[in-house]
C-alpha cells in the first residue's frame, strides 16, 4: 500500500475509535484492501443493468465499480459494425479515464472483449481478471471456440440468428430464460426479460490478440456456474485449464448469478478481490 493510501486509512482507523460502528469498520476494511477499480462487462443478449445489484452491493461496501454497456444493444450502430475488435475499443475509450488499477470482472461472452482488450489499450494497469461463466479465447482463438455442440443446440432453442439484421434475436422467452437462468420461476422469467436484448452477431467472428508476457502478468480468477446450459459445467473447466488461475469458486446457479443469484455472487467476489 503506497505511504498516503496508509495515512488515509490511518486517519479513518483514528476517526473511527470514537463512534467503533461495524459500518466504519467495513468501510476501513474496503480501503484497505481495494486499490483496484471493478470494471464489470457484461455478456451477450445482456447490458450493463445486468450488474446493478451485484454494483450497488459492493458500492455500498466500499468498492468503487463501473458497469460498461457495450454498443450494439441499445443505440444506432448497426449490428454489422459490432465486432470484438470495436467492442474491445469501446471498453478501453471507457476506462481511459481511470488512473488507478482495474480489476475486471468479465461475464460470458465479456471475457473475450476483456482479452482481446489487452491488444488496443495495454497502458490501463489491469490488476485482476475475474471470469464469470466466461469464455477466455487464447490469443489466435475465437470467442467461442471451446464450447460444446451441447451448448450451441442449447443457446439455439432460445435463439436465431436473423441474417437481414445481423442480429441474434430471442425467438423464444420462455426457452431463452429456461437455458440461460436455470430456472422455472416467474419473477426471475420477468427480471430476465426485462434485462436482455438482442445481440450483434459478428462478435463471434472476431481473433483474440494480446500480448503475451503481459497478459501471463495478470491475476486471474474463474467463477463456475454449476447449473450452466450456456456454457456448461464442463465447457467452463477446460476454459479454465488453459488459464493460470490463482482461485476458483463456483455457484449453484445457471449461467446468469449476477441477475439470479448477487447474494452469492458478491462474497466471491469481494474474497477475490482480497488477494
Amino acid at each position: 500500500m503506497k505511504s498516503e493510501n496508509l495515512f488515509a486509512a490511518i486517519r479513518k482507523i483514528i476517526a473511527c475509535s470514537f463512534i467503533l460502528t461495524s459500518v466504519c469498520l467495513s468501510n476501513i476494511a474496503a480501503s484497505a484492501k481495494n486499490e483496484s477499480i471493478m470494471v464489470f462487462v457484461h455478456g451477450a443478449h445482456l447490458t450493463s443493468s445486468s450488474w446493478q445489484a451485484v454494483a450497488e452491493t459492493l458500492d455500498e461496501k466500499g468498492y468503487r465499480s463501473i458497469s460498461v454497456n457495450l454498443p450494439g444493444r441499445q443505440d444506432y450502430l448497426s449490428p454489422r459494425d459490432v465486432t470484438l475488435n470495436s467492442s474491445a475499443k469501446y471498453l478501453c475509450g471507457e476506462i481511459s479515464h481511470i488512473n488507478k488499477n482495474v480489476t475486471f470482472i468479465a461475464h460470458s461472452q465479456g471475457g473475450a472483449i476483456v482479452n482481446h482488450a489487452q491488444s488496443i489499450c495495454p497502458q490501463v494497469k489491469v490488476d485482476r481478471i475475474i471470469y464469470l461463466a466466461s469464455v477466455s479465447p487464447m490469443k489466435g482463438e475465437k470467442p467461442f471456440d471451446h464450447l460444446s455442440k451441447q451448448d450451441e443446440d442449447n443457446y439455439f432453442k432460445g435463439v436465431s440468428y436473423n441474417e437481414a439484421s445481423g442480429l441474434m434475436i430471442i425467438k423464444n422467452p420462455d426457452e431463452f430464460v429456461q437455458t440461460f437462468s436455470s430456472s422455472n420461476s416467474i419473477p426471475v422469467k420477468k427480471e430476465v426479460l426485462k434485462l436482455s436484448v438482442n445481440e450483434p452477431a459478428s462478435i463471434a467472428e472476431g481473433v483474440v490478440q494480446y500480448d503475451s508476457e503481459t497478459f501471463s502478468g495478470i491475476k486471474k480468477f474463474y467463477i463456475f456456474t454449476e447449473q450452466d446450459q450456456i456454457i456448461s459445467k464442463a465447457s467452463q473447466v477446460k476454459i479454465e485449464k488453459q488459464l493460470t488461475t490463482l482461485k476458483t469458486s463456483s455457484i449453484n446457479s445457471g449461467h446468469i448469478p449476477m441477475i439470479t443469484h448477487p447474494e452469492k455472487l458478491v462474497p466471491i467476489l469481494l474474497d477475490f478481490m482480497a488477494i
